[in-house]
């Protein structure tokens, strides 16, 4: 945010806690450029969004770092985790390429001799 976008923070900040409030025109510019300069990386939408969050959660003034603390989180992006599928898959894909039927493997893939008749382990060996 850039100090203008600060001052419109602080000032939906003061709404919600009157301690946010700057009367001096000057100090309420310094406030802002000071603010500006910690969250410059943080967009207004965010920081309205972490203002928010923050007030329903604590009755503490709103510091920078908190600001960072909530945006931050707000804009990680949550991924779903696909590492089962994508073993899975693997799984299936080298299984049919030894000609080998999950029902097989699960019934003798604990036999090395079963194993290496039906693997070519060199070939696992050279890729890694």
């Amino acid at each position: 945010m850039n100090a203008a976008e600060v001052n419109v923070f602080l000032t939906r900040a003061a709404l919600l806690d009157p301690r946010m409030k700057r009367v001096d025109p000057m100090e309420q510019a310094d406030m802002a450029t000071a603010w500006a300069d910690v969250l410059d990386d943080v967009a207004l939408v965010a920081a309205l969004t972490a203002l928010k969050q923050h007030y329903r959660g604590s009755s503490d003034p709103i510091t920078p770092a908190r600001v960072v603390e909530l945006a931050v989180r707000e804009m990680e992006p949550v991924l779903p985790d696909i590492t089962g599928e994508v073993v899975a898959e693997d799984m299936r894909r080298q299984l049919a390429a030894a000609g080998v039927s999950e029902a097989d493997w699960r019934r003798y893939g604990h036999n090395p001799a079963w194993v290496a008749e039906h693997f070519d382990l060199n070939a696992v060996e050279a890729a890694s």
